[in-house]
């Protein structure tokens, strides 16, 4: 069986919806949902107990993948180039934490995994994303900013990880629900931004195994990882 990467965490705000498409993030305005539970209860209460109108709350531990190198990534994941089209930020199905939610555009496919599940949609899916496109996918990632019943509420992201709407990614995935979500197969360290001249930059540690090994091996070049993925892929 394939194995599943353990997700860790990330932030971002909002999108606003105009004419049926996402336009850019909103400024000081986050998506607020019906009261919530658990955790994110627990904090608006010690931020009223406070009289505070802000709180801070700590993200959960970050538990890495176990993936640290290209041959991991092309035996079991999927690698595409996309560029994010959507972000909402919203508490997660059991409100223990705050899940920033990536809506993807697939540009290309660098390599894509043998196997993907067919179970449906996990729980918490905002509906401002929906429906899911045949390109595109979305990504969850622990953290964010939401506005609850007028107390803000903020979790940083392990590592600081965002993804910006005007930029394109390489992304290390691993596809789940008929390939309509997408877990980070490495978590940040399998993030690249990619320029216009498909020069790479790393979204994680400059100093994780695979971050080096893109770095020394492939020239943080899009070009030479897309062919060093593929011919991996191939001898396996």
């Amino acid at each position: 069986m394939t194995p599943r990467p353990i997700v860790a965490a990330v932030t971002i705000v909002a999108t606003l919806a105009v004419g049926g498409a996402f336009a850019q993030p909103l400024r000081g305005a986050e998506a607020k949902r019906e009261r919530p539970v658990g955790r994110i209860a627990e904090a608006v209460l010690e931020a009223k107990a406070a009289r505070v109108s802000e709180i801070e709350i700590p993200p959960p531990p970050y538990l890495p993948t176990g993936v640290d190198s290209l041959d991991a990534i092309a035996q079991n994941y999927s690698v595409f180039v996309a560029r994010p089209i959507a972000i909402v930020v919203s508490p997660a199905a059991d409100s223990s934490t705050i899940v920033t939610w990536y809506k993807l555009k697939v540009q290309s496919t660098v390599i894509r995994q043998a196997a993907v599940s067919r179970d449906g949609l996990p729980p918490g899916v905002p509906p401002e994303l929906l429906p899911v496109a045949r390109d595109e996918v979305l990504l969850p990632y622990t953290g964010g900013r939401i506005v609850v019943e007028g107390i803000i509420i903020k979790q940083q992201p392990h590592h600081g990880f965002h993804l910006d709407l005007t930029k394109d990614y390489v992304l290390s995935l691993f596809l789940e629900s008929s390939g309509a979500v997408a877990n980070l197969a490495a978590g940040p360290d399998g993030v690249f931004a990619v320029d216009s001249d498909g020069m790479l930059t790393p979204m994680g540690r400059s100093d994780h195994p695979l971050v080096q090994e893109v770095h020394v091996r492939q020239w943080d070049k899009l070009e030479f990882l897309r062919s060093s993925l593929r011919e991996r892929k191939q001898a396996k």
